[in-house]
């Protein structure tokens, strides 16, 4: 589909939209909605479709496949050093703005030792330190940024964060780099991605009413305060 069959892309658009809403319809009408959580909704669809599929097309690949990795936790009892490990699969990892404000300390934050409530099944302790490592790596990356705040009321971060535009997963040393990043203007209620475009090293802008060029500075700069959804690539992966 070349990129001036707008009216192609339009009802294409509408018919995904309505996919969605008639399996979530939580998301019927026009009103403002979370990008994550539709987001989410689409990979889950994805999956489910591609169940039937294969028994049809065996060789058939889900494209959900290229975000989803896999985590190992490993988990010690705080009283007795008891350790324990478990798998995890997941599509998106969920990071807070840490205090160094930077997306590279936030990834770390989210995998380093942090604190749990769970009792052990040696000596009853009631506290577990818990560290994540990458067990397997996908092809593209997805990170959600936390720019709210539900302690009392729903409040959005103002907080700036600073976005890489490779990002090194320290804990394996594989290099990863955005292909696209989708950001959330929250109360304004616009949505607004930044594209990476693929023949070219530069960036497409598009919003509710128009798609120009961009620059990574532009797109740094934007993401920095706004960025909400983030796609990092492997860079052997990009054309």
């Amino acid at each position: 589909m070349d990129s001036s069959d707008s009216d192609l892309k339009e009802t294409h658009l509408a018919k995904v939209k309505s996919y969605i809403e008639s399996h979530f319809p939580v998301f019927k009408g026009h009103c403002q909605q979370d990008a994550h959580e539709f987001f989410m909704a689409c990979l889950s669809r994805l999956k489910e479709e591609s169940m039937s599929l294969r028994s049809s097309h065996p060789s058939y690949t889900c494209p959900v496949s290229s975000m989803e990795f896999k985590l190992r936790s490993e988990r010690t009892c705080n009283s007795c050093g008891l350790m324990k490990s478990f798998t995890e699969e997941s599509n998106c990892l969920s990071l807070v703005i840490g205090p160094h404000a930077s997306l590279t300390d936030s990834l770390q934050q989210y995998m380093n030792a942090s604190f749990i409530d769970c009792v052990c099944s040696l000596c009853g302790g009631p506290q577990a330190s818990e560290t994540l490592k990458f067990l397997s790596l996908p092809r593209v990356l997805v990170l959600l940024v936390q720019r709210f705040d539900f302690t009392s009321s729903m409040i959005k971060l103002k907080n700036r964060l600073e976005i890489p535009e490779e990002l090194t997963l320290s804990c394996v040393k594989v290099p990863v780099r955005r292909e696209w990043t989708l950001k959330f203007l929250g109360l304004a209620g616009h949505y607004i991605s930044q594209i990476r475009e693929r023949r070219e090293d530069g960036w497409l802008r598009c919003s509710d009413a128009s798609v120009r060029r961009s620059s990574w500075s532009e797109v740094s700069e934007d993401a920095g305060d706004n960025g909400y959804l983030l796609f990092y690539v492997k860079r052997c992966f990009i054309p």
